[in-house]
């Protein structure tokens, strides 16, 4: 792991990758300097050099010294062409990254002691294009959702330049131009929301918040909706329920998932909201007698613009669940799906109060 100390230098933590010994230093410039006195030594005192025949302690040490050094010279050489080579095939992967080629991997073989951060290092580049792909299908699929409520506008639009049209006519084609101008409205906020909360960049107003009161709120601002398709909403919650937080973002929460219920309820049908307290947990409940869900759509149900129910498409831009998940993962709370197709879905939600 690289971890950044107060002198913006990087050092390896728990890596095997150790420098040269100082014991293999001091060998190396020891065993130099003493050769060299030695030689040194011996040209002085002696004006006729005669070592192979002379019978001097001097002579043995000064071989193994030569050898010593001439050892430590070869040790210090291969340690080094392999530590150096480790760090051409990490410098390599390295390069890939920053060129945008995320889809390198390290297959070279590499000295053991780098064997843990080849590993790394691979994650990393894993984990970089699946981040790339996942922007990519982000941009086509917010591409997709911009255009199409774009066309209808200038298309309508169009239209409403013919004087022929009746006043039905006409009314009708206003009406569709601001639906699908709220769509993109809607669209752009939700975005800009994502966006914040993925940048870190959105402030948290934490308060406390009643929850009985916000969730039948949130019912009421929606009981135009729930009304038109004669939906029988239920709320079944303990009183006092309160939680510590942003009272706009939880509100939001509420919002979608409730909106979610009415969207994919058959006429006549119902929802039911129950809350109750658990410890220091607040868990809320929001269950629908729907068309349901299959493990595939359960499993993909926070990818953003994803929407396991075309039949529903134009309805929404399938980021409603995604911000949902993001909010409640700003302060550690819980989302729950329980879901089976045509017989309804169960969304709990679990809030934790740290205050």
């Amino acid at each position: 792991m690289k971890k950044k100390n107060k002198n913006n230098h990087f050092e390896l933590k728990n890596s095997n990758i150790k420098p040269l010994s100082s014991f293999t230093i001091f060998l190396i410039i020891f065993s130099s300097s003493i050769s060299i006195l030695a030689i040194v030594s011996i040209i002085i005192n002696n004006t006729n050099i005669t070592l192979l025949q002379t019978s001097s302690p001097l002579f043995y040490i000064i071989i193994v010294l030569i050898i010593s050094e001439i050892a430590a010279m070869l040790v210090y050489i291969f340690y080094t062409k392999k530590i150096t080579k480790g760090f051409e095939i990490i410098m390599e992967a390295a390069d890939h990254i920053a060129d945008g080629d995320f889809n390198y991997k390290i297959e070279k073989s590499i000295p053991k002691e780098f064997e843990p951060l080849k590993t790394r290092m691979n994650n990393v580049l894993e984990n970089l294009k699946k981040l790339e792909i996942s922007k990519n299908d982000y941009t086509a699929y917010f591409s997709h959702e911009f255009k199409t409520p774009l066309a209808s506008i200038i298309g309508f639009a169009k239209i409403l330049k013919n004087n022929d049209l009746s006043l039905t006519e006409r009314n009708e084609y206003i009406s569709i131009i601001i639906e699908e101008s709220e769509r993109l409205s809607k669209l752009a906020n939700n975005n800009l929301l994502l966006n914040k909360i993925d940048n870190k960049t959105l402030i948290l107003k934490k308060e406390n918040i009643l929850l009985n009161k916000q969730i039948c709120d949130c019912v009421l601002l929606l009981e135009y909706k729930w009304n038109a398709k004669k939906i029988n909403v239920n709320i079944e919650m303990n009183d006092n329920l309160y939680y510590y937080g942003d009272s706009g973002l939880l509100k939001e929460v509420w919002i979608n998932i409730i909106d979610n219920a009415i969207k994919f309820t058959n006429e006549l049908g119902t929802i039911t909201i129950s809350g109750k307290k658990e410890n220091e947990k607040s868990i809320i409940s929001i269950t629908d007698d729907g068309i349901g869900m299959d493990n595939d759509t359960i499993k993909h149900i926070f990818d953003c613009y994803y929407q396991g129910d075309k039949s529903h498409y134009t309805n929404g831009n399938g980021l409603r669940l995604t911000i949902v998940k993001k909010i409640l993962d700003l302060s550690n709370n819980q989302i729950d799906i329980d879901s089976e197709l045509n017989y309804g879905t169960s969304i709990t939600i679990t809030l934790i109060n740290k205050n």
